[in-house]
């Protein structure tokens, strides 16, 4: 099946929309003369430009790319909610979060396997002034649409521990274990 693809150019990169069913790696492949040998994935770029795939030109790229949108965000003075959504530091784990925080049907329905997910699920309830009370309000309803969610919260207090003192092995078995995947 051939999939269709749009690839559009900016300053930081490229952007890829489209692949229902994912990006072919042949096309990746021929994109790499385009995006340079030093190409990074961006993607919280992606994310927040609703695009399939960010390729950003190198590291320092990627970096302005997510500054500039951070800052296009700040200059529409949406609310910390909104800001969080449309901004680059989300993931499906966090966006299920964030869901079941907000009362929304969940439009994911994820939970954190690592601890670059797990910290994406801290930052957004940060900068989103969720309290330790609001999460545990919404323990059992997440834990009834997503079942591994309930043993997360249980142990939230531990897992921010471990992401606070940078331990993200610990963080992994953690989650791994509250998987039941020992």
């Amino acid at each position: 099946m051939i999939q269709s693809v749009t690839i559009e150019y900016h300053k930081h990169g490229l952007l890829l929309r489209g692949g229902a069913h994912g990006i072919p790696i042949d096309l990746l492949t021929a994109l790499s003369p385009l995006a340079g040998a030093e190409a990074v994935m961006a993607l919280g770029v992606s994310t927040a430009l609703r695009a399939t795939l960010a390729l950003a030109y190198n590291e320092e790229s990627a970096s302005a790319w997510k500054d500039e949108i951070e800052a296009g965000i700040a200059q529409r003075g949406l609310g910390s909610i909104a800001a969080w959504r449309a901004g680059t530091d989300t993931g499906t784990s966090s966006i299920t979060l964030c869901d079941a925080l907000e009362g929304k049907p969940l439009t994911r329905k994820s939970i954190p396997h690592d601890a670059g997910d797990f910290g994406r699920c801290v930052r957004m309830v940060e900068s989103c002034g969720w309290t330790r009370e609001q999460l545990a309000s919404v323990r059992d309803h997440l834990a009834e649409k997503v079942p591994d969610w309930g043993p997360i919260l249980d142990s939230w207090d531990g897992l921010v521990k471990a992401y606070q003192e940078q331990k993200p092995q610990v963080i992994y078995h953690t989650l791994k274990t509250l998987r039941g995947q020992s």
